[in-house]
């Protein structure tokens, strides 16, 4: 069945993708849902599309969207979307913006896409089967080292009393890793992980459909996740560290120090 799941949410993928890629340059209205948090005509009209397929296709499964959430169908099953992840970067015409898509039941993500219509690569993953980038297998790194790792973060939209956790930990890694990148798109960062262009993605305060898709993703590409603070992860949390495994504790170890220099001062 997740196989079935992941054929759906594809092709939904491709109709919002088809959206996005056709009004670059052209985002339409912007509205702010916080100080910096944009939406545009563009989400609204690509999570129209995604919607309105995946209503026609799975009536009978709930789905829960960054700008609507229907209330349909089955709580055990859930359709996790992210219509325009990204949305700063697109309105400014630049690369790194995605569609991503997962399917859930009963609390665990049994197949996801992540689709990037400016370059036309579409990771996907079904449990058990996988990850791929254009039905190609792909592969976490197998750097050994955090200090000869490249690390993708993101910043939160809310800052408030976070920052100075995210401050301390991007001072860990750039004294501990090769590098430090922020691209703007935290589906994409966990892509980018899975298939080896970067070697580690953290974050905090993340929703749902910004990481659904790309957790199951990193996963079957063989990587591990966890909390930045090395404990189970949680979905629903909002804060994340994926990597190839290898130096996952390294840099558990690493956001461990910035949140203990914090709560000293």
């Amino acid at each position: 069945m997740s196989l079935e799941h992941l054929q759906i949410a594809r092709l939904a993928a491709r109709e919002g993708g088809k959206i996005l890629f056709k009004r670059l340059g052209n985002a339409g209205n912007l509205d702010f849902k916080g100080k910096i948090n944009l939406v545009t005509d563009t989400d609204r009209e690509s999570e129209e599309a995604i919607l309105e397929f995946l209503s026609k296709n799975s009536p009978d499964i709930h789905i829960t969207s960054e700008e609507n959430e229907e209330s349909h169908g089955r709580a055990s099953e859930r359709w996790i979307v992210d219509p325009l992840d990204g949305t700063t970067n697109f309105t400014h015409s630049l690369p790194g913006y995605s569609v991503s898509i997962a399917y859930e039941k009963e609390g665990k993500i049994e197949a996801g896409v992540v689709y990037d219509p400016h370059t036309d690569e579409e990771f996907t993953a079904a449990i058990g089967n996988g990850a791929k980038l254009n039905d190609e297998s792909i592969t976490v790194s197998e750097v050994s080292e955090l200090g000869f790792a490249l690390v993708v973060t993101g910043f939160p939209y809310e800052s408030e009393g976070i920052l100075d956790l995210v401050v301390e930990s991007v001072r860990e890694m750039l004294i501990n890793a090769q590098g430090l990148r922020r691209l703007g798109s935290s589906a994409l960062d966990c892509c980018y992980t899975a298939m080896g262009r970067f070697d580690l993605f953290y974050e905090f305060m993340l929703q749902p459909w910004d990481i659904a898709a790309g957790s199951l993703i990193l996963q079957e590409a063989g990587g591990k996740i966890s909390s930045p603070f090395g404990d189970p992860f949680d979905l629903e949390s909002g804060n994340i560290l994926l990597s190839n495994g290898i130096i996952h504790e390294e840099a558990v170890d690493a956001i461990l120090r910035a949140k203990e220099r914090v709560e000293r001062s």
